[in-house]
């Protein structure tokens, strides 16, 4: 009952935003200026020719921004400040062993690797979000909001937790997981917040909780000048912006060895795309750089089972700056051309199982990684191809673990090995995507490969470790789905298929995984 009432309440909302927009959407503003001949241009949702460039840099160039450092570091300090508070009461609880001594935190090789994989590659990186969030609601551009969150990430481990060693792993993913999560929240909030004034209940609703960051920084997130003003989209807000959001329930069948029954699971996901880019995918002709986490994701999913089995997962992908272009022609049944897009990218990506098998959990972020995309279109029928490489910082749980401790004890193993059983990892990563649309029909599917190598010498306990254990681990993720919109109505079905086929060395034991899941799911778009 609970989860009905909770989707009911979801459609209102969405019935809500929707309302409103129709209405909004009749007129464009009566100023709207125009494109010259030869110039970059697209055509709005009210079919006017708008100038693209001129646009783009009302709504996201950085004329618009008048970035205000000291706001920045006056709220970082607060958010310093309230942790501190949290963390100070009772320091010794958070440490790994006896407090060092302030020559022991600063010493060459003082950093040093240890803490739980949650922690690490969620907690951390949610609090680097927070820094990012807010250095960029100051107005401060992608590069001086990176630094700034790298710069409260280091007070943090050296000033503040001064009862523990300088953690390496967590100066490495409060940052750099920081970033794509902190980049979906910005787009997020002042995308919510774009409403024309006269916005519904719903729109009103959506800026004063998910669009509050950005309300309380600037108000109504729009152009400088009232000519610019775009009309709004099916939900409302501002279509300048362009977006996918999917909320869904999934009843999956799990299988983690093929000798053994699948597991039932419920899962509850989330999937949302964000793109600040005016006319993205609408009839026009225009190319540009960006440089303002104009490409953002965000994804999640979690399962549950009446024994207590299920998973987790999430990853965030921000592509910072690049360079995008298009050229989309007018056609009978919509647009028709292409779109390509290729940008720096950062991401964060964490998984956890806990299967009738055991337990598997890998995770990373992204250190240094290039992301691209293309669209094709040609009426009803639409395609996407994106891809994305990069270097990763990961911590990944060893299968092979307990056939080493099997056969050698816990000798010579990494304290985050034996304490959470993960370790240390680095090495590249790679996934392609596609997809192909005719009308409300969508098929799509997914390969995404990584390998990685422990990294030695760090442990909080590297005294004790005569020789440090070599490890590897590779993991290959795959998957298919077909996806149906159900009418006119903001809902959908949804099929799935999906495989994980995980490889781990340690020391000279091996050990292979291979888990499918197959799902059903329910869900709304908007």
């Amino acid at each position: 009952m609970r989860r009905a009432a909770c989707f009911v309440g979801v459609v209102l909302l969405v019935a809500g935003t929707t309302g409103r927009a129709g209405a909004a959407g009749a007129s464009s503003p009566a100023a709207a200026p125009r494109p010259a001949p030869g110039e970059d241009f697209f055509v709005d949702r009210d079919d006017e020719d708008r100038p693209f460039q001129l646009l783009q840099d009302e709504w996201f160039g950085r004329a618009k921004r008048d970035p205000d450092p000291l706001a920045a570091l006056a709220e970082i300090g607060g958010l310093l400040a309230v942790g501190a508070a949290l963390y100070w009461p009772d320091p010794r609880a958070s440490a790994h062993e006896s407090p060092p001594s302030l020559a022991d935190r600063v010493a060459p090789g003082a950093l040093r690797f240890y803490g739980d994989p949650s922690t690490t590659f969620v907690l951390k990186p949610l609090a680097g979000s927070s820094y990012y969030l807010v250095s960029r609601l100051s107005d401060l551009g992608v590069a001086q909001s990176a630094l700034l969150t790298v710069l409260s990430s280091a007070v943090w481990e050296y000033a503040l937790t001064w009862h523990e060693h300088v953690s390496l792993n967590d100066l490495v993913t409060t940052p750099f997981g920081g970033i794509p999560l902190g980049g979906f929240w910005f787009r997020l909030t002042s995308y919510l917040s774009s409403a024309p004034r006269a916005d519904g209940w719903g729109n009103a609703l959506a800026s004063s909780t998910l669009g509050l960051p950005y309300w309380m920084h600037h108000g109504r997130s729009g152009p400088g000048d009232d000519r610019a003003a775009l009309p709004p989209d099916d939900l409302g807000f501002s279509s300048a912006y362009s977006h996918d959001f999917r909320l869904r329930y999934e009843a999956d069948s799990v299988q983690d060895d093929p000798r053994r029954a699948a597991t039932w699971l419920e899962a509850l996901a989330a999937d949302a795309e964000i793109v600040a880019m005016a006319g993205f995918g609408l009839t026009g002709r225009f190319s540009t750089s960006f440089a303002e986490d104009n490409f953002t994701e965000l994804h999640g999913r979690i399962s549950f089972s009446p024994g207590g089995l299920g998973d987790a997962e999430l990853r965030a992908e921000d592509t910072i700056a690049g360079f995008y272009a298009q050229s989309f022609d007018p056609g009978p049944h919509g647009p028709v051309g292409d779109a390509e897009m290729v940008g720096l990218q950062f991401g964060l990506r964490y998984v956890e199982r806990r299967y009738p098998g055991g337990h598997d959990l890998y995770a990373s972020t992204n250190l240094l990684g290039a992301s691209g995309g293309v669209w094709l279109r040609s009426g009803a029928l639409r395609a996407r191809l994106g891809g994305d490489v990069h270097c990763d910082f990961a911590g990944v749980h060893s299968l092979a673990l307990d056939a080493y401790r099997l056969a050698h004890g816990t000798r010579d193993l990494k304290s985050v090995m034996n304490d959470y059983g993960y370790q240390i990892e680095l090495g590249p990563s790679g996934r392609v995507r596609a997809e192909i649309a005719v009308g409300d029909l969508v098929v799509g599917g997914y390969v995404g490969y990584s390998f990685y190598r422990a990294v030695g010498g760090r442990d909080a306990r590297q005294e004790t470790i005569a020789h440090d254990v070599e490890g590897e681990d590779s993991i290959l993720e795959y998957g298919t789905s077909a996806t149906a919109r159900l009418g006119s109505l903001p809902a959908f079905v949804r099929g799935s298929a999906e495989w994980v086929s995980r490889a781990s060395a340690l020391g000279s034991a091996i050990a292979l995984r291979r888990d499918q899941r197959l799902g059903m799911g329910l869900g709304l778009v908007f």
